[in-house]
């Protein structure tokens, strides 16, 4: 059974609009997600904030109220259903790991939350799928699992190239890996048939 291993901000929690509006309701700030090109956010902040955009990180209130993106409720039961296994990685301070944890649960299941695996670096972890919106992380990934198939949910903050996949929203990337995969399966098939064949003569 083919495994797919799952972010979680940016691909199941919408992180970014909860976190850019805590920054402009302290700074006095209109910062708003379609400006922001870059994956580091503290090039679009205020100076007076810089690096402290980060220390919203470590509040787990923030967290646990983030809204689900839309469609990735349907798109992980399609990929279950199509006979993957999923699990969800995050990268997380300790202080909110609880917090991401419940929420994983409230709007996902015990199941999935139960699995959830805390990582700074998800190349750490093997499967045949990842699916994650950092473009660091993406690279990393293609390096370390050059047979797995990469993918993302499509922003502008991570428009770079880095052997990922890109899809518009939830329900096409769950149609399209699925596709993916399955045509490499056969292709896998076919190359063991050719070898056999070749190896009897």
């Amino acid at each position: 059974m083919a495994s797919v291993l799952v972010d979680m901000d940016g691909i199941l929690a919408d992180l970014l609009p909860a976190w850019i509006a805590r920054y402009n309701a302290d700074y006095g700030a209109r910062l708003t997600r379609d400006v922001i090109r870059e994956w580091d956010l503290d090039r679009y902040v205020k100076p007076e904030c810089g690096r402290d955009i980060y220390r919203y990180l470590r509040d787990p209130d923030l967290f646990r109220h983030l809204d689900v993106i839309s469609g990735a409720r349907e798109g992980v039961a399609a990929l279950q259903a199509a006979g993957f296994t999923v699990t969800i990685a995050s990268s997380a301070a300790p202080v909110i790991q609880a917090a991401k944890r419940a929420w994983l649960a409230e709007h996902f299941g015990s199941a999935l939350a139960d699995g959830l695996q805390f990582m700074a670096t998800k190349a750490d972890r093997t499967a045949d799928v990842f699916i994650d919106d950092s473009p660091r992380q993406q690279t990393a990934y293609c390096l370390a699992h050059p047979t797995a198939l990469v993918a993302t949910l499509a922003y502008p903050y991570n428009t770079e190239w880095t052997g990922a996949t890109r899809f518009t929203s939830w329900s096409m990337m769950a149609q399209g890996l699925a596709r993916i995969w399955e045509r490499q399966q056969a292709r896998l098939a076919w190359a063991r048939e050719q070898d056999a064949a070749a190896a009897a003569r």
